[in-house]
């Protein structure tokens, strides 16, 4: 009867034993592969950000730029949308720039009252802000656009590039989501990354600009020049030349003048009630030329 006691105890002490250890193994494994977890979702965030790095330093293009952020957003927050509006320097008014998961239309067109306080918030503390539930918060201004896609929780960040706000970028869940430290922090990044490509597209886009303006005011005096040397030249040919050869002149001269591709006179023929080519400088227009009838 003893043994048999002992043995009793024996094999529930070993099955405590081995029922213990089978819970630690759970429990280990589970913490594998939410560390395995972890650190693939760290790696795919590297991954982006250095794919974003590599976009800035690659395009001024605005578009492509904006493309290339939304597409990342999209890997990192699947169940997202989100929109960008930026500040327009020549005014200093918010405009809605570009969004993703939500009809660009629809976006642009609504009709609010000012700037919505989602947005303004974020522009006053130059921080994020988060909503839990951007459908019910009184601060929305229209709660049917969010309803319409299914949004629920907000996190406006703002776009900084040398201590300046240029703009909000906007994320979007369709399911009620408290962003961790670390997702807010990783989004900072992402829209501090936007920011500074936006700020040197903007800077691209002004130069291209000055630089027209400076070729247009450079080439503007040699122009007037030449249109002066034409209708100069008209003048004194008028008493000298016939109508086909007097016309036919003054098309390659305006093609000259204006660094136009075609250059061609029309007259209206009574008789048939057309309007026909008079003369021409382009292959085109010679056959067309050619094949009015300008006797009519």
């Amino acid at each position: 009867h003893g043994i048999a006691t002992a043995l009793l105890v024996l094999s529930t002490a070993v099955s405590a034993f081995l029922w213990r250890r089978w819970i630690e193994l759970k429990k280990e494994n589970q913490e594998r592969v939410k560390s395995e977890a972890e650190l693939q979702r760290t790696l795919s965030r590297l991954q982006a950000l250095r794919e974003i790095e590599q976009a800035v330093n690659s395009t001024l293009e605005l578009q492509a730029i904006l493309d290339v952020f939304f597409r990342k957003i999209g890997l990192l927050f699947p169940y997202s949308a989100a929109t960008i509006r930026l500040i327009k320097q020549e005014t200093g008014r918010i405009e809605p720039v570009a969004c993703w998961n939500v009809e660009e239309k629809d976006w642009k067109e609504r009709t609010l009252a000012g700037v919505p306080k989602t947005i303004q918030e974020v522009l006053d503390k130059k921080g994020p802000v988060f909503i839990k539930n951007i459908q019910t918060s009184e601060k929305t201004a229209d709660p049917g656009f969010f309803r319409r896609y299914g949004l629920l929780s907000y996190l406006g960040l703002p776009l900084m590039a040398k201590g300046e706000c240029l703009g909000v970028l906007a994320i979007y869940t369709k399911f009620e989501h408290e962003f961790a430290d670390d997702e807010v922090n990783l989004l900072l990044t992402i829209a501090g990354q936007a920011a500074i490509a936006l700020h040197n597209s903007q800077l691209y886009e002004q130069t291209k600009k000055q630089t027209l303006e400076s070729e247009r005011a450079n080439h503007e005096p040699h122009r007037q020049e030449v249109i002066q040397k034409l209708l100069k030249e008209v003048n004194e040919d008028i008493t000298l030349l016939d109508i086909d050869p007097l016309l036919k002149k003054v098309t390659e001269k305006v093609k000259q003048a204006f660094f136009v591709d075609i250059s061609d006179v029309r007259l209206f023929a009574e008789k048939s009630g057309r309007w026909v080519t008079a003369a021409a400088v382009d292959d085109a227009c010679e056959q067309w030329s050619a094949a009015d009838s300008f006797g009519e």
